[in-house]
């Protein structure tokens, strides 16, 4: 007899109630995201949590984004995906660089037929990790395949081609490739090698707010993960970052002039040596909003369609930097583009379900001059908080830092705090966890300026905050996000609170610069994970 137990996600202390941790996640291994989907018929979203050390993919599955099941490991290969063949109604696992491809054998993807190889041809260069994306062409019908593989100079797509997706004898190469790439993914950070190869990307077009969606002029999102050696011992660094450009079926993807950003920010940290003012963390353990990331979309033509980001969150300490000693599942991210054609990214909608109505908490206007700090009548360590910021020109042109403090002291906000905040004089967000706690943990990382609609610096600026016991998530604007863990040592670290710094001794600009917020925050309750 199988008995089903609906557990909290929340036990104790620093267990997150509302980030999914499979048991596998404890297993000491990576934990790239294998493959995604939603399937329409079932109203359900799969996520493939990679588990190789326990056996291959975990399957994880939700009908809203909040509350998981737990399903079966299953031994689908490496890193690759899950399509579904919309002539046949069948789903699809793929993995592996000579395409291995797996039916699912029903609707609810519990059990598999053994794979079939589709690529026997050679690839063109040296296999590098192989990861494969496979994807249907938007205006010829054909299916196509994306292979990675490893050059001396940086990393390289093959790509392959067939009129029939399981017709083995049909695939061929095209004999160029879908990218390529020998320089830094993101032009503004150039000091330290960023790829040699490709690390389990993803490929899509569609994204709600694309008014060419569906046609040839769509914008396409190349997605992938960078990622190279940290300064610890055995510790590594990763991030992952995307490509907005245009790509004709058959023929090669063609980047946007100055595309190339991080989708998170949380593996960076403030420089002075780069055009960005950033640089890759390497000292504690760099990794946080982990490699290789994999999106699930609903349909492509639907007024509703959705297109979802899955991501695993990785903590490992300067301490002990080669073990993966927490592992959790982001929190869902919905992805679009704004008018002007950039990235937009948000914590899916269905977080407001796990809302309690009777916490909420609405500062009224909270107007901010240089020197003030104060600490608000909200204290919880599992919320969301969203904050509305004004600040005046002045203060983008001198030196000042304001913001929120997180898990924060309540008795004084000097003591113990995690700052989320905006600095006018190197033009970053940033998070400060130098007071935060854990020693590990002690560093400020950083990310760029949130934009306004129009891609200038924004001076009203609205920031979601998900606060999650040792999981901080933050959006700003739609664009600039960062996740990070932060470990309090005291029980009495969980209230919120503002400030305004003047950031040097220039008194002749010190009053110069207003900052107005308004603060509304809620308790969160727990969400479920069925085993």
């Amino acid at each position: 007899m199988i008995i089903s137990v609906l557990l909290p996600l929340l036990f104790f202390g620093d267990i997150p109630a509302f980030h999914p941790r499979p048991p596998c996640y404890n297993d000491g291994g990576p934990h790239d995201i294998a493959g995604t989907i939603y399937l329409q018929d079932t109203e359900t979203w799969h996520v493939m949590a990679g588990c190789w050390s326990s056996g291959g993919w975990q399957h994880l599955y939700s009908k809203d984004l909040v509350n998981w099941n737990l399903g079966r490991i299953h031994n689908l290969g490496d890193s690759g995906g899950i399509v579904e063949d919309e002539d046949s109604g069948n789903v699809y696992a793929y993995s592996g660089a000579n395409l291995n491809l797996y039916k699912a054998l029903d609707r609810n993807l519990t059990e598999w037929a053994p794979p079939i190889q589709l690529i026997h041809t050679p690839h063109k260069y040296p296999v590098g990790p192989g990861d494969p994306i496979l994807w249907k062409g938007v205006t010829d019908n054909k299916w196509y395949g994306a292979i990675a593989d490893k050059l001396p100079s940086g990393g390289y797509e093959e790509l392959f081609a067939s009129a029939n997706l399981t017709n083995e004898t049909m695939w061929k190469s095209a004999g160029i490739p879908l990218f390529q790439n020998s320089g830094p993914l993101i032009p503004s950070i150039p000091t330290r090698p960023q790829v040699h190869e490709f690390v389990t990307p993803d490929y899509f077009g569609g994204l709600p707010g694309d008014a060419k969606a569906n046609t040839i002029n769509e914008t396409k999102m190349f997605l992938t993960s960078s990622y190279g050696p940290g300064q610890q011992k055995d510790s590594i660094y990763n991030f992952v970052s995307y490509i907005l450009g245009k790509q004709v079926d058959g023929e090669t993807f063609v980047p946007n002039q100055n595309s190339g950003l991080a989708l998170d920010w949380s593996c960076f940290i403030p420089s002075n040596t780069t055009p960005a003012k950033l640089d890759v963390a390497t000292l504690h353990a760099g990794t946080q909003y982990g490699c290789c990331p994999k999106t699930a979309g609903t349909l492509r033509d639907s007024k509703d369609g959705r297109r979802v980001v899955f991501n695993w969150l990785q903590h490992g300490t300067s301490s002990h930097p080669a073990e993966f000693i927490e592992n959790t599942l982001a929190f869902p991210r919905d992805l679009s583009l704004s008018k002007s054609g950039e990235l937009q990214q948000r914590f899916v909608p269905e977080l407001e379900t796990l809302r309690i109505l009777s916490s909420l908490y609405n500062s009224k206007t909270i107007m901010l001059q240089p020197g003030n700090t104060q600490l608000l009548p909200f204290a919880s360590n599992q919320a969301e908080v969203m904050v509305t910021l004004a600040v005046n020109t002045n203060c983008l042109s001198g030196h000042f830092a304001f913001g929120i403090y997180v898990f924060a002291n309540g008795t004084q906000v000097t003591d113990e705090k995690t700052a989320i905040g905006f600095n006018t004089s190197s033009k970053h967000m940033y998070i400060d966890r130098t007071l935060s706690g854990l020693a590990d943990d002690a560093d400020t990382r950083a990310g760029p300026w949130p934009r306004a609609s129009n891609g200038t610096l924004a001076t009203n600026i609205e920031v979601h905050i998900l606060l999650d016991h040792t999981i901080l998530e933050v959006i700003a604007n739609n664009n600039t996000a960062m996740a990070l863990y932060v470990h309090p040592n005291s029980t009495n670290t969980m209230h919120l609170g503002v400030f305004l710094h003047n950031n040097d001794d220039d008194t002749e600009s010190f009053d110069s610069c207003e900052v107005s917020m308004q603060v509304t925050a809620w308790n969160l309750t727990s969400a479920t994970l069925k085993l």
